[in-house]
């Protein structure tokens, strides 16, 4: 008699129908949980396991009464003609909504409209626990064959992978994570709808390809090293923030979990495997730091600091601040949002070729130079505050401070929104300038969400805008007439519906949704765990949600983007936390640099 999960239990329940007289390899059977040893070993032999499987089976799960319709959407997906996809990849990454093309462009192309309910039963799909687990990446990544199993539909991977890839290039699967945003009526960010089958999609291609692939070359702007190990390190590392947030039982198969895959990529492609191994006798903290410092020394440069999620989301205790807990879900780093990343957007400490001489780890601290910018003075609500609430009254106080032209030249209400979003989108750097008509469209959205929850629970609309003027007065003093304030919303409500109904701003309210849309999908993927700050140099800027009054912002010599930091407590006088990465707007390619003479200082991150 062996006890397994209920889950394990269901699959075989299916599988001795389907796979009769066939021996299965389970690893939650096969090896020895509790021996740490056999543990450590049977991960070393993961790559063979799978590499030389004849078929992975995977298990999603008991179906459901929406499996039928959503595995027949993968199979359409999955069939889409290349000339389709590049149709569709072209409307919906579009942040033109004033030219945009009319009607919805899911129909037009003989597919479920953007409101039908099985995009959500997608959604749920791929929302199940089995794309949540760091280890089906290996799994899947390595095998010669794959087949779905979700009850009693089964279908071959291929159509999952590919079903995905079209959800990614049409971005497609972004606008999905905003739809279950809506429709929830969460602010919590579950990550983008198919990013795990897509992860394994372009994990398959390096596995088994035999040439060099396109998924490594776009993250080459990791590797600022020239030296052996560089590929394996921006291989893992690039593993490691693909998979934020991904769940596993033990921390340290964060990493271990991962080693199956850069192992197989090191052999086919040529280059040095990294001198690390599975070793569970080790604790997290010890294979974290281990892995970072690896990471760090290989590629010569500090752009991975931005890995170091903040405090909040932390776990994993006695870690010094530089070393990210890999384990945990971090905000995007301000890099990675460009869909091309061979040549990095940002080059705030001018940066062109680091030897890695700007820094050296020394135990638990890293030394690194630097030069100091400026000290925040003011901070807006957190991004997570103004998609729930609505709510922008600090937003708006920080930006009555700012004067009506930036140092940039630029209107500050222009400076406001393309800070929001790091003044970029995954296809142009810096943000074009249609997308002020969506944050526009967004701002009011967001100010009559805010309402209609006030008005359904009985409250006094008047005293609620009479406490929130600093929106108001920012609203009447903006030169551009992009911005709103609440009296400007009340009015377009009241003369496009009832705002006292239940359903009575329905139009106008889609309506807003369609023309914010490219500006919210931005601020989604941005300003995740972020905060608008002032400094008191007035430095507009986004940064951590855990930035406080009084940190400092740093330009460092080996990084393309500044990083907040603060004072380490009862340490010397140059030693600093790291409290993550930030935009500073009109400072990300070294602009306070060349106004005056560079001094680089060392300091040391505890």
């Amino acid at each position: 008699m062996y006890e397994v999960t209920k889950n394990l239990y269901d699959a075989l329940l299916q599988l001795q129908l389907s796979c009769a007289g066939t021996y299965i390899w389970i690893d939650a059977v096969c090896i020895w949980q509790a021996n740490v040893q056999e543990r450590s070993s049977q991960v070393e032999l993961m790559d063979d396991i799978y590499g030389n499987a004849a078929k992975v089976l995977i298990w999603l799960g008991v179906s459901d009464a929406e499996t039928s319709s959503v595995t027949g959407l993968i199979s359409l997906l999955a069939s889409m003609p290349e000339e389709t996809v590049q149709h569709l990849e072209k409307q919906m990454r579009s942040v033109d909504i004033e030219n945009s093309e009319e009607g919805d462009p899911l129909e037009k192309l003989g597919l479920p409209g953007y409101w039908s309910p099985v995009w959500l039963s997608l959604v749920s799909l791929f929302r199940r626990s089995y794309f949540q687990r760091v280890w089906v990446l290996q799994e899947n990544a390595l095998a010669k064959e794959a087949h779905v199993y979700c009850g009693v539909t089964s279908f071959p991977a291929q159509n999952l992978w590919d079903a995905s890839m079209f959800l990614v290039r049409s971005d497609l699967g972004g606008d999905l994570r905003e739809l279950d945003r809506i429709v929830s009526s969460t602010t919590v960010d579950k990550g983008f709808v198919g990013m795990t089958s897509f992860i394994i999609f372009f994990l398959q291609l390096i596995c088994h390809a035999s040439s060099r692939s396109t998924f490594l070359d776009q993250f080459s702007f990791l590797n600022r090293s020239r030296n052996a190990p560089s590929d394996a390190a921006t291989l893992l590392a690039t593993l490691l923030f693909l998979t934020r947030g991904f769940k596993a039982t033990d921390p340290r198969d964060h990493i271990f979990a991962l080693f199956g895959i850069v192992k197989r990529v090191a052999k086919i492609k040529g280059f040095q495997s990294l001198p690390i191994f599975a070793d569970y006798t080790n604790t997290t903290s010890e294979i974290f730091c281990h892995v970072m410092k690896l990471i760090l020394e290989s590629t010569g440069w500090l752009a991975f600091l931005a890995f170091v999620p903040h405090r909040s989301m932390q776990s994993i205790a006695n870690m010094p601040s530089w070393v990210p807990d890999f384990s945990a879900r971090s905000q995007i780093p301000l890099m990675w949002l460009a869909e091309s990343k061979e040549v990095p957007r940002f080059n705030a400490g001018k940066v062109h070729h680091s030897t890695g001489s700007e820094f050296k780890v020394d135990r638990h601290q890293l030394h690194l130079q630097a030069q100091h910018l400026d000290v925040v003075s003011d901070l807006g609500e957190t991004a997570s505050q103004i998609s729930e609430n609505g709510v922008f009254e600090d937003v708006a106080k920080l930006m009555l401070k700012c004067p009506a032209k930036y140092a940039t030249g630029q209107d500050r209400i222009e400076v406001l929104w393309r800070t929001l979003i790091s003044n970029q989108t995954p296809l142009e750097y810096p943000a074009p300038e249609c997308l002020a008509q969506s944050f526009s469209a967004w701002v009011k959205f967001s100010l009559m969400k805010a309402l209609n929850s006030l008005i359904m629970q009985g409250g006094d609309v008047g005293a609620y805008v009479g406490a929130r003027l600093s929106i108001e007065f920012l609203a009447q003093a903006d030169q551009t007439q992009i911005l709103s304030g609440y009296q400007q919303v009340i009015a377009e409500v009241t003369e496009n519906g009832d705002p006292t109904a239940a359903d009575g701003t329905a139009v106008y309210r889609s309506m807003l949704q369609r023309r914010m849309l490219p500006f919210a999908k931005i601020f989604s993927k941005v300003g995740g765990g972020r905060r608008l700050f002032g400094t008191e140099s007035g430095w507009l800027g986004l940064g951590p949600e855990s930035l406080q009054v009084g940190d400092s912002v740093w330009i460092l010599a080996a990084a393309p983007t500044p990083f907040a930091l603060r004072k380490a407590v009862d340490a010397p006088a140059n030693a600093y936390e790291l409290v993550g990465e930030v935009y500073v707007h009109g400072a990300m390619h070294g602009e306070p640099l060349e106004r005056r003479e560079p001094q680089w200082d060392w300091i040391v991150l505890h």
